[in-house]
């Protein structure tokens, strides 16, 4: 295989937002809908490859992968282990992200505000990262 050559495309943020869009627009639903639906596949993946890992951070931006992230966490506490948002935008969450926000933080998710993106001490006791920050 040619290491060269990427197996899979990598799409900019126009072009993520337009594949969410079209999964909509085929899949019906809703922005929130497709952001519960990859995170829960998300969180199935963590219960299962990574079921030790009771310590998770999350590292959000502001943008809809940080939504994805939100619900990732809340998910996560709900099944019992002990989940800490780390967000790294000095731009608050909006739509459907925060949305997905105010869900983990009603839930008891804890968070801590990094705009400067220094979070290597919010990482030093997690069993597992979460990576949430860009499409």
């Amino acid at each position: 295989m040619d290491a060269s050559k990427s197996q899979f495309p990598v799409y900019d943020a126009a072009g993520a937002k337009a594949i969410d869009a079209q999964a909509i627009a085929l899949l019906g639903g809703s922005g929130e809908s497709l952001m519960r639906s990859a995170a829960a596949a998300a969180a199935r993946v963590v219960r299962g490859r990574f079921a030790g890992a009771q310590r998770v951070v999350v590292a959000t931006g502001s943008g809809n992968n940080g939504g994805d992230g939100y619900e990732v966490a809340r998910l996560l506490q709900a099944s019992g282990r002990s989940v800490r948002i780390v967000g790294v935008s000095a731009r608050p969450a909006s739509g459907d992200a925060a949305t997905m926000l105010a869900g983990a933080l009603a839930a008891g998710v804890a968070l801590s505000e990094r705009p400067d993106g220094l979070i290597a001490d919010d990482l030093d006791d997690a069993d597992l990262i979460v990576d949430a920050l860009l499409g």
